[in-house]
């Protein structure tokens, strides 16, 4: 009896255990979630914020930013582009010269509304978009200070938190599992073991059959 109480009380202590091991790592995930979605319905807003425009190309480059000793670098496309055509031709928003923007004013493109340098090669949209004389659409911010050649509504960008959200449901599904059999005396226990020492198939926790 002392032996099969010990048995016992070792597979509850291991079921607590995995509870809270399981409520940690999805509360982990839930966060990491949130943070990914507000990511995502950031950069949503802020493109649907851009104002369409027609730019003519003046030439385009890459341009690369190491990131340390190491690690591979990051790089955007910047595009030098003559903005016209815009929805809204008002004056607004002087520059570092303290010109205003209004109907039409030079800018530099990026391949991105965050502005950020990235991993990956950006030859692929240079040669897309990086052609001098070409007519291309564009959108602009309201400040006019940020031009880009595409928007990238691409549901990839919500491929990962939805992943993590799933991760984060199956961790919470798992840990309240162990949470309910661990406050429920007639559930199974791990290896099927029952809470009176006894397995599935009629073993005592001591070997011999009943």
């Amino acid at each position: 009896g002392g032996e099969r109480r010990h048995r016992d009380e070792w597979l509850r202590t291991g079921l607590a255990q995995e509870a809270v091991g399981w409520g940690c790592l999805s509360a982990a995930l839930i966060t990491l979630s949130v943070g990914t979605l507000v990511v995502y319905l950031g950069d949503w807003v802020l493109q649907d914020s851009f104002v369409a425009a027609t730019c003519l190309v003046l030439g385009g480059r890459e341009m690369s930013n190491a990131v340390g000793f190491g690690v591979a670098p990051v790089s955007r496309a910047e595009v030098t582009v003559h903005v016209f055509n815009t929805a809204t031709p008002e004056c607004c928003c002087p520059d570092s010269d303290g010109v205003e923007r209004c109907a039409e004013w030079q800018a530099v493109a990026l391949d991105s509304v965050t502005s950020l340098h990235t991993p990956g090669d950006k030859s692929t949209f240079i040669r897309e978009y990086g052609h001098a004389g070409t007519f291309e659409p564009c959108w602009h911010s309201s400040a006019k200070d940020k031009v880009v050649l595409e928007l990238s509504w691409g549901g990839q960008m919500l491929a990962l938190p939805l992943m993590v959200i799933a991760a984060a449901a199956a961790a919470g599904l798992v840990a309240a599992l162990r949470a309910r059999a661990l406050g429920c005396p007639a559930c199974p226990l791990p290896f099927g073991w029952q809470a009176g020492g006894r397995q599935a198939g009629g073993r005592q926790a001591g070997g011999r059959q009943a």
